[in-house]
């Protein structure tokens, strides 16, 4: 594979952060998480971090772009991970706030 090969479409950091940023939109307006502070600041750092290094872009300042690189395919996958579980956390999150999910109780 070439030093420029571009990374699967599947594993894109792009669309996951995309996904994320909805998770913790729809989460921001129930009742639960309008309470509480520590939400709304996780969302803002999240944001904040996704502008900084341009997450959520496609151009050749993105982050996307940048470690489209074949040496960078491990930092890229270490990101694209983190970012998938935060979104399941989410996913998770919203899941037990409309009752749709329950947390098991330890026996």
């Amino acid at each position: 594979m070439s030093d420029d090969a571009m990374v699967a479409p599947h594993l894109e950091i792009p669309g996951v952060v995309i996904q994320c940023q909805r998770e913790f939109a729809k989460l921001a307006t129930t009742r639960i998480c309008i309470r509480q502070p520590w939400f709304r600041s996780a969302q803002g750092d999240f944001n904040l971090w996704c502008s900084g290094i341009r997450a959520s872009g496609y151009d050749k300042s993105s982050l996307n772009y940048r470690l489209r690189k074949e040496n960078w395919k491990n930092v890229r996958d270490d990101i694209y991970n983190l970012l998938r579980g935060l979104y399941g956390i989410l996913v998770k999150c919203h899941q037990l706030n409309s009752g749709k999910c329950h947390i098991a109780k330890p026996m």
